[in-house]
């Protein structure tokens, strides 16, 4: 679910407009930024991510289309991201006829820079819960 907020980066924009967009979400490095070289290769492959999420929408009832899922849903997000909020990750809800379930985390877009650990465990713990679960076929 992209958010109606600001998008991280655009395929759209100019280099400088992406810089300072990335630079604002305090999870790459200046001296990345600063560097030309590494500009060539970080900002393509952000462009195409971000190509790919604002123009992907998954319809259930479209020919080819998944269905709904049976299996639950987490996401994980920090609760001050500029790039989404809870409102619109609530949306994922509708994904799913299994357990869906929010989890925010504090910190910024980088969130799991500073939450690893927690992050990790929680990832694993939500892995065997679902391992364990009997998914019908």
């Amino acid at each position: 679910m992209l958010s109606q907020r600001t998008k991280l980066v655009s395929p759209t924009i100019s280099l400088q407009g992406n810089c300072t967009q990335l630079a604002r979400l305090s999870g790459t490095e200046a001296s990345l930024l600063a560097d030309p070289e590494m500009r060539e290769l970080i900002l393509p492959v952000l462009r195409n991510d971000y190509r790919a999420i604002e123009s992907y929408h998954h319809d259930p009832r479209a020919a080819g289309c998944a269905p709904v899922l049976s299996c639950p849903i987490v996401v994980i997000i920090d609760d001050s991201d500029p790039q989404t909020d809870v409102a619109d990750t609530q949306a994922w809800c509708t994904h799913t006829t299994g357990r869906f379930e929010l989890i925010t985390f504090s910190g910024g877009h980088f969130f799991i820079n500073d939450h690893t650990a927690a992050v990790t465990a929680l990832v694993a713990d939500r892995m065997a819960t679902a391992a364990s679960l009997k998914v019908p076929r």
